[in-house]
């Protein structure tokens, strides 16, 4: 099965000066090394690449994946 977990990007929120940290999805990589010898598992970190909405959605579109972990 092809899983794609995905974090979605801090500042699509109230971004403000006290809203503005860097998280790491620590959670996303231990769920996948636990499922990656059964399932072709990808990792989508809309934070760390800055993306619009826009540009996940079209990213979630090219992978194609059959669950989504948000």
């Amino acid at each position: 099965m092809k899983v794609m977990l995905m974090y979605p990007n801090l500042k699509w929120g109230d971004f403000t000066e006290r809203t503005a940290w860097t998280t790491f999805p620590y959670n996303l990589g231990i769920l996948a090394s636990m499922i990656r010898d059964k399932h072709d598992v990808s990792i989508l970190d809309a934070n760390a690449d800055n993306l619009s909405r826009s540009d996940l959605a079209d990213r979630i579109r090219e992978e194609n994946p059959e669950v989504l972990g948000i």
